[in-house]
């Protein structure tokens, strides 16, 4: 494993795979970009701010929504027992596999991030890297994590915002528009998070720069307890019932 010393952060190092170990799983997968400079540092920063605002001392089970190749579960072993992910990709099995090669064990499901296949209050945290401007509506994507979430838990999300500036610098890092990738899928993610009726926080990334100009937000769901203890749960309008997820059942969806 390489970890990667943050150079302005002071935070602790990014534990990545080696160099090859994962195989990209579609077109957006980046996974081999992650060890280089200039692109690769963005990439490597978005792993980060999700990590440094997971709960302190680590979480009993976590899930990831839109994995990829997944390059952020070596470190994220570092702070949950049990790691879970969802992708839309046929390629689990072989993802999990190159994982274990790696000592990473995690369970994989194929599964769309607006239909999770898991019952409410699953796990500790929810982590979403980059992948709701992929996704078709984000907003429902955003409810279903929440869904998933315990009460006392947190969902994590960093998404791009869009900006011409951020745009031209990404160009001149991968050599296209961006937008030929995300295809409205910024703008989507920004509307559902300015009419989210869910207690969403979300936090400018980089920090130190105006709102108006920061390429990232880190978006924050805490799902918060009653006073008698018990979870606070959202409407039925903004929440499906259990009973409208995946018409498959969800035990032959996990990759082995």
């Amino acid at each position: 494993m390489r970890s990667d010393e943050s150079r302005s952060t002071g935070s602790p190092g990014l534990l990545l795979p080696p160099p090859g170990r994962l195989t990209p799983t579609g077109p957006v997968d980046a996974v081999a970009d992650y060890n280089g400079m200039g692109y690769g540092w963005v990439l490597r920063r978005r792993l980060k701010w999700v990590r440094d605002a997971l709960p302190p001392g680590g979480v009993s089970r976590l899930l990831e929504v839109g994995y990829g190749s997944g390059i952020f579960f070596p470190e994220l072993a570092r702070h949950a027992q049990s790691l879970f992910g969802v992708d839309v990709h046929p390629n689990g099995a072989r993802t999990r596999a190159e994982l274990a090669a790696c000592d990473v064990n995690v369970s994989l499901v194929r599964a769309d991030g607006m239909a999770l296949p898991f019952e409410d209050c699953s796990f500790d945290a929810v982590v979403i890297v980059s992948a709701l401007e992929f996704i078709d509506d984000p907003s429902r994507a955003l409810t279903e994590a929440f869904r998933v979430t315990r009460p006392g838990g947190v969902v994590l999300g960093i998404t791009p915002r869009p900006h011409r500036w951020a745009d031209r610098v990404y160009s001149m890092l991968v050599g296209y528009d961006p937008e030929t990738n995300f295809q409205g899928g910024r703008a989507r993610v920004q509307r559902a998070l300015d009419t989210s009726p869910l207690p969403t926080l979300r936090l400018p990334r980089p920090r130190g720069l105006p709102r108006a100009l920061v390429p990232y937000e880190l978006i924050r769901l805490q799902r918060p307890l009653l006073a008698d203890g018990r979870p606070a749960s959202p409407s039925s309008a903004t929440v499906r019932s259990a009973s409208k997820q995946l018409d498959a059942d969800p035990r032959s969806l996990v990759d082995r």
